[in-house]
């Protein structure tokens, strides 16, 4: 078995931002401004990366903000102007610190909390997140935001939860550790965030914050899965299984749907989330253990002008079925290096590396995905979903907007079961669940003070002559 390795360390699976569609019916910016309590805030980048622009467009589109630079935090009014980059404000009207329950108020209500809908108007609860929007190779994690501004603006918009408006204060670390966790304690000392919600950003930015909110005992709710704290921390609420069930996962898809046998990998070199898919594939035996047989592997940089080498050697060694594990715009690029040497293998994904026109790349694709699958089905959850999305964006659905939303889901419906809207009731609703699937959004997940556990699950999309399909719909394939 060939193996090559190059020497790059980046601690997060890069992704990057999918071509914008046009689709549906969309608020006008004073609609989502008013959804939202007051003012709908960002200190959004332009395509430059420079800051400064508002990141929702007055009066032409619904359009929620984009990527975000670094910088000290600044909040946008509602006539649009704005600090500097470094964080992104969603407003809604004053806040209470943790463990201060928000009192009821006046006025119409519902939405989470009752029957009728009606923009909320109790003491909003602050919900805070903690992301990596800018820097390098993140690009694609603007969705996962997108889709949490979406949630809140549409919750607000009925009711609230418990008649309260949530309050989004979201911070972009720059890729910095150092700088998240700086931020992190900002928005629990600062803004008295309840939770952090939809966390997607370095493995290594929440390992610095991990152990300031185990001390604060603040909840972080739905991450990237990959970092320690997912798996093992007393505050930290994973939207999936843990980074192993991802990987074993994902060859159980294979061998179970996969046309051959003959197994090849190929995933970069500059994350330990893809050098740790490798070993567990490979080294720890997974693919053979499923019923795989392994031929090849190997460790790329994504920045290779192409991969003729690899897919050449795969295709010599026999590969049938060649799982991936990359950003989606070098998936794409080494499923062209593939097709122009001739070789077609079935490729094998997990949720990261797909964008809506990967299915247009390759003939045959199965992916493992990690949450509810990001399009290919029609169920009530799914719907829910994409009806909001497309309310609130211009985008095609991606795979981080189905992350964020189900982080987000669980947060509801935490919120909804505690017995006081504080860090400690969200924990401690938190806790009592078991197997619990929030709508059909996640695999079997469970809770407690030794941290996340989950059901050996996942679900699976497939890619066939440019469609996608979800063969099981939300039905998990369980192992």
């Amino acid at each position: 078995m060939k193996r090559s390795r190059r020497s790059y360390i980046l601690p997060v699976l890069v992704v990057t931002a999918l071509t914008a569609s046009g689709c549906g019916t969309r608020l006008t910016h004073a609609e989502v401004v008013r959804v939202n309590g007051g003012a709908l805030a960002t200190a959004a980048s332009g395509q430059d990366g420079s800051g400064g622009a508002a990141g929702l467009t007055g009066g032409t589109s619904g359009q929620l903000g984009e990527s975000q630079t670094g910088g000290t935090s600044g909040t946008l009014s509602q006539s649009g102007s704005g600090g500097a980059g470094g964080s992104q404000v969603t407003s809604g009207g004053s806040s209470t610190a943790p463990g201060q329950a928000p009192a009821q108020a006046g006025g119409t209500s519902g939405g989470a909390g009752g029957g009728t809908t009606g923009l909320a108007s109790g003491i909003p609860i602050v919900i805070g997140n903690a992301g990596s929007y800018t820097g390098l190779g993140t690009s694609g994690l603007d969705t996962a935001k997108q889709a949490l501004q979406a949630w809140a603006a549409d919750l607000n918009a009925h009711g609230g939860l418990k008649g309260h408006p949530i309050k989004l204060v979201i911070k972009d670390d720059g890729s910095d550790a150092s700088k998240a966790r700086a931020q992190v304690q900002e928005m629990v000392e600062k803004d008295h965030v309840i939770a952090l919600v939809a966390n997607l950003g370095y493995t290594s930015s929440a390992d610095a914050w991990q152990g300031y909110l185990e001390q604060k005992r603040v909840p972080a709710i739905g991450g990237n899965g990959v970092a320690k704290g997912w798996s093992s921390s007393p505050v930290f609420f994973s939207q999936a299984g843990s980074a192993d069930t991802m990987y074993y996962g994902t060859v159980v898809v294979g061998a179970k749907f996969g046309a051959g046998k003959n197994f090849g990998s190929i995933v970069c070199s500059e994350d330990a989330a893809c050098t740790n898919a490798s070993d567990a594939w490979n080294s720890k035996g997974y693919a053979k253990k499923v019923g795989l047989n392994p031929k090849y592997s190997a460790e790329v940089s994504l920045a290779q002008p192409d991969y003729t080498g690899e897919c050449l050697q795969a295709k010599s060694a026999g590969v049938q079925i060649l799982a991936v594990l990359l950003d989606p715009a070098t998936t794409k690029r080494l499923m062209a290096s593939c097709a122009q040497q001739g070789y077609k293998p079935q490729y094998l994904l997990t949720y990261s590396e797909e964008a809506i026109d990967t299915v247009n790349y390759a003939p045959d694709i199965l992916s493992a995905q990690t949450q509810l699958p990001f399009t290919g089905l029609n169920t009530a959850s799914y719907n829910a979903f994409l009806r909001v999305w497309n309310k609130y964006t211009n985008k095609p659905p991606t795979p981080y907007a189905v992350t964020a939303w189900a982080s987000a889901k669980i947060f509801e419906r935490a919120a909804m079961d505690a017995k006081e809207l504080t860090p400690a009731g969200i924990i401690d609703a938190l806790y009592k669940y078991r197997g619990e699937r929030f709508g059909g959004y996640t695999i079997p997940m469970s809770y407690g003070p030794h941290g996340t556990t989950s059901a050996k699950c996942t679900f699976y999309l497939r890619g066939l002559n440019g469609k996608w399909t979800a063969p099981l719909a939300d039905k998990p394939v369980c192992w």
